[in-house]
């Protein structure tokens, strides 16, 4: 299957190799204002500063979702992680490769929120990328079926 993506876009990358690393970045749990200590500095790029005392660390990475400001319409939403990160796995386990989707953070950074949405909510906008996978799994599983 031929990539409609420009040489060199982050989805060309990220299909290239066996790993993937993505970020997503959001506000402490209550908090309305954006971090100051994690920036985003460029399409797969981030920088953390830890204290306004020390230096920035910058890292690139395959994948960058800011969902830092929600009232910013540019914010990442679950839907964007599913498109972006989900349909990846999705397609590659349907052709016979095995896939594994892991969320790594400190103790309410959203990784609960971001694999499986809101508690007790399995569809609509905040479901997590393990429904969406799963719905989507079945969905390919019946199509397959048919033929």
């Amino acid at each position: 299957m031929a990539s409609t993506d420009p040489p060199g876009s982050s989805q060309e990358k990220a299909e290239t190799g066996n790993i993937s690393v993505a970020v997503r970045i959001r506000s402490w749990l209550g908090s309305p204002e954006p971090d100051p200590c994690i920036l985003r500095e460029g399409e797969n790029s981030i920088s953390i500063r830890p204290s306004s005392r020390s230096s920035a660390k910058s890292f690139t990475v395959d994948y960058v979702f800011d969902s830092s400001d929600l009232s910013d319409s540019a914010s990442a939403t679950q839907a964007a992680l599913y498109s972006e990160i989900g349909t990846k796995i999705l397609r590659n386990s349907l052709q016979g490769f095995n896939g594994c989707l892991f969320a790594y953070g400190q103790t309410g950074s959203g990784k609960s929120y971001t694999m499986h949405g809101e508690p007790g909510t399995y569809s609509g906008e905040h479901r997590g990328i393990i429904p969406r996978l799963s719905r989507s799994l079945f969905a390919a599983g019946r199509e397959s079926v048919k033929q």
